[in-house]
């Protein structure tokens, strides 16, 4: 396993989450369509590809990152060229010889609609419906047992722009239609999807009023790794990097230091105690870890300016000027009780949104919640290098 930051790690780079995986494929042969949970970093959509890097016999997956898709039917040509690909056919080399022609011939058809409706009879001025074209392709193909798996990245981001380009009408119209292809009997046994995404779909889709349009989509969450996988994790890293490993008491350090144990977070630190290798003579102790974290806090422009800047871009004047005081005085202190948060929505009067902003950052890998043992909710960072890089 090679060290890989801010990429998605694929193959020899990925640390393979078996547990997840397994609960994916197992989902699948039972019928369910997936969507995949988990704040930023945690790994998503490495896990995606590694079903395209490491293919289930009976699993075609086909991976489409939608982030930039603002028009419904930008999003379904987007889906049939990427299933029609030849590359990604012959790469799964599990398809018989009269589904490859068949994919083919689709791909042909496909090709020529881009090209100005050469392969398919188009009159003059009339507009292609790639979803329609979808639904056609979804009814003929035979798959020889067995599925197309489509892993949509980014889904809620293009939720939110097709929201403001079309409005909420044009968007359950768009929830409606990837329902429609989820729903219908004849393709069950044909094509599944499994959604994720930066920001969480259930909250973008409840601010919508749109949940009963993904109420038949089973959630997948990915939590942080088990210790003894963070171990393993960790002095992988550690041996690639320097060709030494951290003893139980130095490792118990590092977990404790970390707290969120995800690969990230690993990776930042791991990376900064190679470079301070040669610096203590005794080897690696607390305080060579202690080093690297303040090392990791340090750089973090590097790698955390973006989770500013996404608060620069929220529209609601409002609502950016709630998250970034919540984060700000999270930072300021180890934890906040609900009751100091929802004094904080009544002074930027967004009381009524309080649940669903807390959870978009809870989402998107800020914050956390936990419940104390009298029942009442506190809040803190995630993680305490982005604590300490975000004051």
């Amino acid at each position: 396993m090679k060290q890989i930051i801010g990429s998605p790690a694929r193959k020899e780079q990925f640390y393979k989450r078996e547990d997840i995986r397994d609960d994916i494929l197992n989902s699948i042969e039972n019928g369910e369509n997936i969507l995949i949970s988990a704040p930023r970093r945690v790994g998503k959509t490495s896990i995606l590809l590694d079903l395209i890097d490491n293919p289930d016999p009976n699993v075609f997956a086909v991976y489409i990152n939608t982030e930039a898709i603002e028009d419904p039917e930008d999003f379904f040509k987007l889906m049939l060229k990427n299933v029609l690909n030849t590359d990604r056919i012959e790469g799964f080399g599990k398809f018989g010889k009269v589904t490859r022609d068949f994919l083919t011939k689709w791909g042909n058809i496909i090709g020529g609609i881009n090209i100005g409706g050469v392969g398919i009879e188009i009159k003059e001025g009339e507009k292609v419906s790639y979803f329609n074209q979808l639904l056609e392709f979804l009814s003929d193909i035979k798959l020889e047992g067995k599925r197309i798996v489509i892993l949509v990245d980014e889904f809620p981001i293009t939720i939110e722009h097709i929201n403001r380009k079309y409005g909420e009408n044009g968007v359950r119209l768009f929830l409606d239609q990837n329902r429609a292809i989820r729903q219908n009997p004849d393709f069950q046994e044909k094509v599944k999807f499994i959604y994720c995404g930066s920001i969480g779909l259930f909250t973008v889709i409840k601010r919508l009023k749109a949940t009963d349009r993904i109420n038949d989509v089973r959630e997948i969450k990915i939590a942080a790794l088990r210790k003894n996988d963070a171990i393993d994790f960790i002095n992988n890293l550690l041996l690639e990097k320097t060709g030494m490993t951290a003893d139980t008491k130095l490792m118990s350090y590092i977990l404790h230091k970390i707290e969120w144990w995800i690969p990230f977070y690993f990776q930042l630190l791991v990376k900064e105690l190679s470079d301070l290798i040669n610096y203590d003579e005794e080897g690696w102790v607390n305080a060579t870890v202690d080093k690297a974290f303040e090392n990791v806090v340090k750089n973090g422009n590097i790698y955390f300016e973006h989770a500013k800047a996404r608060l620069d871009k929220i529209e609601n004047i409002n609502e950016a000027a709630f998250k970034k005081e919540v984060l700000f005085k999270l930072s300021q202190n180890d934890v906040m009780k609900e009751n100091e948060l929802l004094n904080l929505a009544e002074k930027h009067l967004v009381r009524n949104e309080f649940d669903n902003y807390i959870d978009e950052l809870i989402f998107e890998g800020y914050i956390i919640d936990e419940l104390k043992p009298n029942g009442d909710k506190q809040y803190k960072f995630y993680s305490p290098i982005l604590k300490r890089w975000w004051r």
